[in-house]
């Protein structure tokens, strides 16, 4: 499994790709999506977000105002990952 990257057919048909993962790991290789198309090229679109990096934002879309989403904070509602 270590040498699959070095596989002649894998690397002709750049089934993967490095990325960087935006954590401490640094850039990774990933398998990239299997069908390629000439005029709708695909890739990896970012990191996957971290364990409620974007709670706010979802709130604020389900109408919550800051006012709210301060006091949920204070609460303890959200946790400490909400940042």
């Amino acid at each position: 499994m270590e040498d699959l990257h070095k596989d002649p057919q894998v690397a002709h048909s750049s089934s993967f790709q490095d990325w960087d993962s935006g954590t401490p790991l640094g850039r990774v290789r990933l398998p990239r999506h299997a069908p390629l198309f000439s005029e709708s090229p695909v890739g990896v679109a970012g990191p996957t977000p971290g364990l409620g990096q974007h709670t706010k934002e979802v709130l604020a879309e389900l109408g919550y105002d800051d006012g709210a989403v301060e006091g949920m904070e204070a609460a303890g509602v959200l946790g400490p990952a909400s940042e």
